[in-house]
């Protein structure tokens, strides 16, 4: 058995098929007909043009709107670009190969990218890099076939995938995914996750140990490898799935019930939206409420700073589309790789903790204040409130409260009407507020916590880091017992907590969480009705005897082969 770490659940038995390397090795040769080398130059061109456009429109759904423009940009830059008129006239004057001529232009971008410091030209210059190694793909013949045919079902093994794969790859065509690198905010368990197939990453070496065409089970929960296996472990691990199927059916039948324990704790299952589609599939998906509304969309790609009617009239339709249920609009919340003209983003040594999300806002005052009114508007139109991200103190928050007193007084002034006493409060993402969340909670109608970015900045770790996301350990003692002093510093002060986050997804976690005594969960909807599952077949008051025997616990590990004891106990192994 080979381990990884499994980032997308499931249990598949199936065949490999290994993505192929290109050789890229470019060769200079002359030519007798320079017409004839500019004619195959336009063709492979215009293949490359279908390429990017058909990639576009396939990953527009699984990757953000904002990476998926990245494709946009390259068809852009192919278009108005004088790089392929300057490589004609090259093939004219010098008579020798376009991909010659190309990969000159790749190498002269290369080495524009590693000296300059200036994020827009580094950004072009690694976009025009892209454009000339996909073109002498062309040119060879090669294409971009990685895979080759898919006549049936396989499981998917490569060091890493990227958006370009998918041009190959069909949802229904692909078992499963397993990576050598890569992170769990990648491509690859993006699309696991997108086309709710199993995935495990991190798996050194696997690609010199297995062959195509070999049998392999993949446990993506576990992250379990097992290859070649004999027909006693294969029986038994078909058993399992047949049992994950059967358990999908089951979770059908929570999507328009209440979420209740056994013993009669109550909590909201809530989702995390970014767009109107998103709110109908919350909706569809049975969430309690729409807990968190990101509205970066509103702000990236433009020339300047969206204007008050047309924030409004945004918030407005997202109001409507949660047809009556609560909806929680989070604040401005972008950062310097974010496409934002409007603001200057000095260079840093450590974006990830420098200017960004609410410390632009602040500096900006025009964008929160402009934002703050026109959800204060939106508001007369349904139950709206909002949430400000990334608040690194005391005196942050206070400042906020002065400016919303600020954006109500503006809208008094002009006679607009708005939602007076709007229910507001803050994301606690870092360890330093965190202690101090009973503070927060004086001050406020209600607290989130992001558990993704806690971790993160409780553990040092980049979970987007192929080197370190094993060190990624949701189930590290010292995050545990942060969130159980933030669930008791909230409540202490009778102020409601939500935990945000795709933690709120784990299945072993969920029963820690409702134990310490959270007012909610919101997460990606598509995983509400398991969660609801879950939740109402387990008793509160038998998992805060369980939670009391595993506090004081020292490893992560133990920790978690103790709630997967625990889980299979009470939940998969006992009758239904």
């Amino acid at each position: 058995m080979i381990r990884g770490v499994g980032v997308s659940d499931g249990i598949v038995i199936g065949k490999i098929i290994k993505k192929k390397s290109h050789q890229n090795d470019v060769k200079k040769k002359s030519i007798d007909n320079a017409e004839q080398e500019t004619n195959r130059l336009d063709e492979a061109v215009i293949k490359y043009q279908e390429y990017l456009e058909k990639i576009y429109k396939k990953t527009v759904n699984i990757m953000s709107e904002e990476e998926a423009d990245a494709y946009q940009n390259h068809l852009t830059i192919l278009k108005d670009s004088v790089l392929i008129g300057s490589v004609k006239k090259q093939i004219r004057d010098n008579l020798v190969n376009a991909e010659w001529l190309l990969e000159e232009v790749k190498n002269k971008y290369e080495s524009i990218y590693n000296r300059v410091a200036d994020d827009f030209l580094k950004k072009k210059a690694e976009y025009i890099k892209k454009i000339t190694q996909d073109l002498i793909y062309q040119l060879s013949n090669e294409g971009h076939q990685f895979f080759g045919e898919l006549h049936e079902p396989k499981i998917i093994m490569a060091q890493e995938l990227v958006a370009a794969d998918l041009i190959e790859l069909e949802q229904g065509h692909v078992l499963g995914i397993i990576l050598e690198n890569s992170s769990i905010h990648s491509f690859g368990t993006a699309l696991a996750h997108s086309w709710k197939i199993p995935c495990i990453i991190g798996v050194k070496h696997i690609i010199e140990i297995v062959n195509d065409d070999e049998d392999v089970i993949m446990d993506g929960k576990k992250g379990e490898i097992i290859i070649h296996p004999d027909q006693e472990t294969i029986e038994l691990y078909q058993m399992k799935e047949k049992k994950s199927f059967e358990f999908k059916d089951v979770y059908e039948k929570y999507i328009n019930v209440k979420t209740r324990t056994k013993d009669g704790y109550n909590l909201n299952l809530n989702a995390v939206t970014s767009s109107i589609s998103d709110i109908e599939k919350a909706i569809h998906h049975g969430a309690d409420y729409i807990g968190l509304f990101r509205t970066e969309a509103i702000f990236v790609g433009r020339d300047q700073i969206p204007d008050e009617e047309s924030q409004f009239l945004y918030y407005k339709d997202a109001v409507e589309a949660a047809k009556g249920k609560k909806i929680c609009f989070r604040t401005f919340d972008c950062h310097g790789t974010s496409d934002l003209p409007y603001i200057y983003f000095p260079e840093e040594k450590n974006p990830s903790l420098g200017y960004f999300s609410t410390r632009i806002a602040l500096t900006h005052r025009e964008i929160l204040l402009t934002q703050i009114k026109a959800i204060l508007r939106a508001g007369v139109f349904g139950d709206v409130r909002f949430v400000i991200p990334m608040i690194a103190s005391i005196d942050e928050l206070l400042d906020i409260r002065l400016l919303v007193e600020d954006a109500m007084l503006e809208l008094d002034v002009n006679h607009v009407e708005y939602k007076e006493n709007m229910s507001f409060g803050v994301v606690l993402e870092t360890p330093s507020v965190a202690l101090i969340t009973h503070v927060f909670a004086q001050e406020l109608n209600f607290v989130y916590v992001d558990l993704d970015d806690l971790l993160q900045y409780t553990t040092g770790v980049d979970p987007s880091n192929e080197m370190t996301f094993d060190l990624y350990d949701e189930f590290h003692p010292g995050f545990i017992r942060l969130l159980k002093s933030m669930v008791r510093g909230a409540h202490r002060e009778g102020t409601p907590i939500d935990f945000v986050g795709d933690i709120c997804t784990n299945e072993l976690l969920i029963p820690f969480f409702i134990a310490m005594g959270v007012d909610g969960l919101t997460a990606d909807s598509k995983y509400i009705s398991r969660m609801r599952w879950e939740i109402n077949s387990m008793n509160k008051r038998e998992w805060g005897k369980i939670m009391r025997e595993i506090y004081f616990m020292g490893s992560g590990n133990d920790i978690k082969m103790t709630l997967e004891k625990k889980f299979g106990e009470l939940f998969l192994w006992k009758k239904r």
